[in-house]
């Protein structure tokens, strides 16, 4: 996968990622969007959510152009990995 393109904005310790991504997964080509928000604290990432929307894929059994995912962290906390 790569990445094609990306900007961050924010303010203070709150962030939102904006990148668009080609690659291969499981032998079928893809590209989509994909964004990235949170809240930079000394225990990781508060409030983190990733979304992304599918621009194009191969794959049958995945994602058709339009379609889209959210994702987010169970407790509200994308703890560091120590």
């Amino acid at each position: 996968m790569k990445g094609l393109g990306s900007f961050i904005v924010g303010n203070g310790n709150k962030f939102t990622l904006f990148y668009k991504a080609e690659g291969t997964h499981v032998g079928f080509s893809f590209s989509e969007i994909v964004v990235i928000s949170g809240e930079i604290t000394s225990s990781g990432v508060k409030n983190w959510h990733n979304a992304l929307m599918s621009l194009t894929s191969d794959n049958p059994n995945s994602f058709t152009k339009g379609q889209a995912a959210l994702y987010k962290d169970g407790d509200g906390l994308a703890e560091r990995i120590k």
